[in-house]
């Protein structure tokens, strides 16, 4: 991820305000939920170490729930959320300090897009040290949640591979809490029950999941923490990215956190399950390493800091060698980090220089093959940060980046990292009021080493999103004007990849392509229902005839009605038409969505329907594809605190398909499934 997402505005400074994340990623604004933040315990602000409790909608399917994540201040802090009663609660491993802070609650679809369900900033005042424990309060907490469904598939025809007709699923979360004075211990874990192997994550039917637990003291001069199992620590740099993995670390440093150490062992990748439980049980696939900050001008404080980091390790490609025998990659590097803060922290500089040297395997390369530099300078500027002008918030952003990775620039901690590339980012984010806009021009090019034998081509990219999100007060309680609550939202963009220098003799084809793209959608909400309409406009150019141009029209319209507090009824057509220029074929497809959510006995008996209807017309005949799919579920006694809840439920789903010309592709499947459903709330 490029490093202008880290200067991200904030929006809003008053506690519990959103920001305008939620429009930014999330244009469908009402038929979509959004999580709401709980108050804090005094109203006004948090306190150091106070929890922080998300509450997510009664509707929101389990499944759904497994795709959320929280980031605070840009960290992902995930496995360090506890659920309970349609609540996450986050515990800070270690106190935040005092000011504004940034939360923000996403979901990962399947198909890789973000959605932003909710964006906050929250003000943590107070001694950053030490946290306000109520003498009335019990230092000691445990909570879990638990869940177990055993399936048996009553009736199937047609579908292959079909697991076990009986089978036991489910998981549990627990966490527990205990302070006394200056110290304080958090833990939380997971486990993950599957019968089936072939569909559990780890190969065992029943298994640990992810886990962390954490022993911090607070003093009057100094802090230190240690912690165990999977975490995200405050690192986020060339060398080392900042998603969670299995390990040791260890920290130590000045209560006012103007110097602090980090040390730490982890495995290379995430990891769940019960082997290798503590992360530090191969030496062949291990980090080890520090990180240090300090902010060494006082003067400055916490405005100017400088970060060094350095780590060495070994890690598995996945890949085997000779004799099968895992390849195992080595590598170590070192980097330093220096930002600072001017102008009442209106401009941010910060400067990034990274080394790193890497073995893959047996491979044997030149010493220049072997390391790589990286560096980047960034500098954002924000002249207005919520100042009123014409009855409305302005906060302006403007900021520009150069980055430049080397051809065999390659950390064990940052995989993912995009080597061979240098490149100037420019972009600038405004929020007023009802309206938000993002603009950004990426120019990039390849092969930085200038290797003779490689081409070298650049990319240029220009992106531009508006949001018109406006607060329209109702004419009287319980009213909506004719045009609702109405959102408008823009989305263009363009990259284009041209080849710039080819080396002679060289026998691949020529570049010289763009894509294209605009989107503009819109829809309004009037209490019980709602609806959008988007339409996109998308193409390929490619000027060298090496592959086939192309352009695609999308519409996509959407509703959703709440008949009653009983009975939801949601629905939605997207049509495209995709054209193919150097074939000169179309392919016109319709995707039909109905859905019906209803409570019969209110909080005892509720069903489920759904429909989808995909069809594919054209040149070249394709099959069509119907699927009908439905629940109904009796709760015989409903989870309460420390009392078990039982329901059982029925599942069905059919599917047909047309073949149309080719009938070899017709038929109808369907299974039917019978389901008990056992949870177990636990609060101490």
């Amino acid at each position: 991820m490029l490093a202008f997402v880290g200067f991200i505005l904030l929006g809003a400074t008053a506690f519990g305000q959103e920001t305008d994340d939620t429009q930014k990623l999330d244009g469908t604004a009402q038929d979509q939920w959004t999580a709401t933040l709980a108050p804090a315990k005094n109203g006004d602000s948090y306190g150091p170490l106070e929890e922080i409790v998300i509450r997510i909608p009664d509707d929101v399917p389990f499944e759904i729930l497994l795709r959320l994540g929280l980031e605070v201040d840009a960290i992902d802090v995930t496995p360090l959320l506890a659920f309970e009663d349609q609540s996450f609660t986050y515990r800070p491993q270690q106190a935040l300090e005092p000011g504004e802070h940034e939360l923000r609650m996403i979901e990962l679809t399947p198909d890789g897009e973000v959605i932003a369900r909710g964006s906050w900033v929250l003000f943590v005042s107070g001694d950053a040290g030490i946290a306000d424990v109520s003498p009335d309060v019990d230092p000691f907490s445990l909570s879990a949640t638990n869940s177990v469904e055993f399936s048996q598939r009553l009736d199937d025809k047609g579908f292959s591979n079909q697991p076990a007709r009986g089978q036991v699923s489910g998981g549990g979360y627990a966490d527990t809490a205990y302070s006394a004075g200056r110290w304080s211990v958090t833990g939380n874990a997971n486990y993950l029950l599957e019968t089936q192997k072939a569909r559990s994550s780890t190969g065992r039917r029943f298994d640990l999941g992810e886990y962390n637990f954490n022993t911090r003291f607070d003093g009057e001069d100094i802090f230190g923490q240690v912690a165990l199992g999977h975490q995200s620590l405050d690192i986020d740099n060339y060398i080392m990215s900042n998603y969670s993995r299995r390990g040791l670390s260890a920290s130590l440093g000045s209560a006012d956190e103007m110097i602090a150490v980090t040390g730490f062992s982890f495995l290379p990748e995430s990891t769940v399950g019960s082997e290798n439980i503590t992360g530090l049980g191969d030496s062949d696939n291990r980090l080890m390493g520090f990180q240090a900050t300090a902010h060494p001008v006082p003067a400055w404080g916490q405005d100017f800091s400088v970060t060094g980091i350095y780590y060495n390790g070994q890690g598995s490609n996945g890949g085997f060698g000779i004799g099968g025998d895992t390849i195992v990659n080595e590598g170590d590097g070192w980097g330093v980090t220096v930002e600072h803060f001017l102008f009442e922290r209106s401009l941010q500089l910060t400067g990034q220089y990274a080394r790193s040297n890497f073995e893959q395997g047996d491979v044997v390369v030149g010493e220049d093959e072997a390391q790589g530099d990286a560096w980047s300078f960034a500098a954002a500027y924000t002249p207005f940060q919520s100042e009123e002008i014409g009855g409305e918030y302005l906060s302006v952003t403007i900021g520009a980046q150069y980055e430049r990775v080397d051809t065999f620039f390659n950390s064990l901690a940052n995989s993912s990292l995009a080597a061979d590339r240098e490149s100037v980012l420019l972009y600038s984010d405004i929020n007023w009021g009802s309206v938000s806009a993002n603009a950004q021009a990426l120019y990039q090019t390849n092969n930085v080493d200038d290797l003779e034998e490689l081409p070298t081509e650049r990319l240029s990219s220009y992106q531009f999103s508006a949001n018109y999100y406006p607060t329209i007060d109702p004419p009287a309680e319980g009213e909506t004007d004719w045009f609702g609550q109405p959102f408008l939202n823009l989305n263009a963009g363009t990259a284009g990849n041209k080849r710039i220098k080819t080396p002679e003799a060289y026998l691949g084809t020529d570049t010289d392509n763009q894509n294209y793209s605009v989107t503009l959608g819109g829809g309004s909400s009037y209490g019980a229902w709602g609806w959008q309409l988007s339409e996109t406009f998308s193409g390929f150019l490619d000027r060298t005839n090496q592959s086939s141009d192309s352009t695609n029209y999308m519409t996509d319209v959407s509703a959703n009605w709440a008949v009653s507090d009983a009975v939801q009824v949601n629905s939605g057509v997207q049509w495209s038409r995709f054209k193919d220029k150097m074939f000169d074929t179309r392919t016109n497809s319709i995707n039909l969505n109905l859905g019906l959510q209803a409570e019969i006995i209110p909080e005892t008996l509720n069903t489920a329907l759904n429909y989808n209807l995909n069809l594919l017309t054209g040149d070249g005949d394709t099959p069509d594809n119907t699927i009908a799919n439905g629940e109904i579920v009796w709760t015989i006694l409903p989870p309460t605190e420390n009392y078990v809840g039982v329901a059982l439920a029925f599942q069905g789903l059919v599917e047909n398909r047309d073949g149309n010309s080719d009938k070899s592709f017709d038929g109808t499947d369907w299974q039917a499934f019978g389901l008990l459903r056992i949870s177990a709330p636990v609060s101490y």
